[in-house]
């Protein structure tokens, strides 16, 4: 990851983007903001891992939010690619990745 403050580090970012990018795709009639909204979802979940056993680490962070905002990328592309299933697999594994931050305490 790369530090920097106009640089989101911890995965913030990708998915308000594509959102964003999709509403000016619709709302400017210019394919080429879904395109770039696509390749954002699609380089979000090329870099989403299996969480680490024990949940975050140093060396590895995890956060649950990053699998969630994940969740909510995959719904924003396939209600603009309902034809598309490539994603499918991976959004069933971030599913299950997600439980794995589950815990007994309460909210």
């Amino acid at each position: 990851m790369t530090p920097g403050s106009c640089i989101s580090t911890q995965f913030h970012s990708p998915t308000f983007l594509a959102i964003a990018l999709y509403q000016a795709a619709a709302t400017l009639g210019d394919i080429a903001y879904k395109e770039a909204a696509d390749r954002y979802i699609a380089f979000y979940f090329a870099a989403l891992r299996h969480p680490p056993a024990g949940g975050c680490r140093l060396d590895h962070p995890a956060y649950p939010f990053q699998y969630g905002m994940a969740l909510a990328a995959y719904e924003s592309f396939r209600r603009q690619n309902p034809d598309e299933t490539w994603l499918d697999a991976k959004a069933a594994a971030v599913v299950e990745w997600l439980l794995t931050f589950r815990w007994d305490e309460g909210s």
